[in-house]
């Protein structure tokens, strides 16, 4: 596999992660947004669950495993931003 070839599929996979990770981040907050506001939400779900699958049938067994792991890895590091435990810092009024 030649380099561009290795760099495209790590980048397949980083946004196979992300996208289920930012998907169910959206989901989990979801209610706090105005029906418009959700509808728009849920369509970019559905577009990303629906080319992450398209993709997900194109990747091997050992990058599929690199999603999940990845995924977890960003689950972790999403909701430990969400927490406020780190990195973000929230102007208060």
């Amino acid at each position: 596999m030649t380099e561009l070839e290795q760099q495209t599929q790590r980048a397949l996979i980083v946004f196979c992660a992300l996208s289920v990770v930012q998907n169910e981040a959206y989901t989990h907050f979801l209610g706090r947004f105005k029906h418009l506001e959700k509808q728009k939400f849920n369509d970019l779900i559905r577009s990303s669950d629906m080319f992450v699958k398209t993709i997900k049938t194109n990747l091997d067994e050992q990058s599929l495993k690199a999603v999940e792991q990845m995924t977890d890895y960003m689950h972790n590091f999403t909701y430990t931003l969400i927490k406020g435990d780190e990195y973000i810092e929230i102007p208060t009024k």
